[in-house]
């Protein structure tokens, strides 16, 4: 990709896209990202008008949904990284929109959401490890199930939140979908072990304050 079509994908030049042969999905970074990976990574906050955008890139390049960057990263975990709620919400209905029927719908949704990334991070894990609780809130409530996988440092969405002292974030999946014993982390370690630790560590330095 050439750097008039990045700072294209960038300003969200949706006329210089609708101008090439080349197929949108063909055009990409070093990193392989495409010019909807570029649009939801240049974001500094969100707006209707910036959704619409990626409508239009997705009318002219359906396959673009789908497409993964060198580090298998979905537009979707970039989308999750960021906080951006509207795109967010707009790619998991595209995902749902492939289909008519409600199963086939059902699996375009929870295919998009449980992608992995090289390191085995769904969206969930991406949007916990950047504290975003908006996000954390649409992904939980299209599927509970995302909070019970492990990525490759065995740690699930609920261990990540408690050791981070994300404490919205880890009391809205406690709410929505985990049995604590169920949600662990490395060494064998649980998210309750780590909340104890945690309130552990707080009444110490309380009691004894540096």
């Amino acid at each position: 990709m050439d750097h008039i079509l990045y700072n294209a994908a960038v300003k969200s030049d949706k006329e210089v896209f609708k101008n090439i042969e080349q197929p949108l999905n063909s055009l990409l970074t070093l990193s392989e990202n495409t010019v909807l990976h570029i649009y939801i990574k240049s974001l500094y906050q969100e707006s209707e008008s910036m959704a619409k955008f990626v409508e239009e890139l997705l009318s002219m390049c359906p396959s673009l949904l789908w497409k993964t960057n060198v580090n298998n990263k979905t537009p979707l975990h970039l989308a999750a990284r960021y906080g951006h709620i509207g795109i967010a919400k707009f790619l998991i209905e595209q995902a749902k929109n492939l289909s008519q029927d409600l199963e086939s719908r059902t699996e375009g949704r929870m295919k998009m959401l449980r992608m992995m990334d090289k390191e085995k991070n769904m969206t969930l894990h991406e949007v916990v490890h950047f504290d975003h609780l908006e996000v954390v809130k649409i992904l939980i409530h299209e599927d509970p199930g995302l909070s019970q996988f492990a990525n490759d440092d065995s740690e699930i969405p609920l261990y990540m939140a408690v050791v981070r002292k994300f404490r919205p974030v880890a009391f809205t999946i406690i709410l929505s979908t985990c049995e604590l014993r169920a949600c662990g982390g490395p060494l064998g370690g649980t998210a309750l072990h780590a909340a104890i630790m945690l309130n552990d560590i707080a009444k110490r330095k309380n009691t004894y304050p540096t």
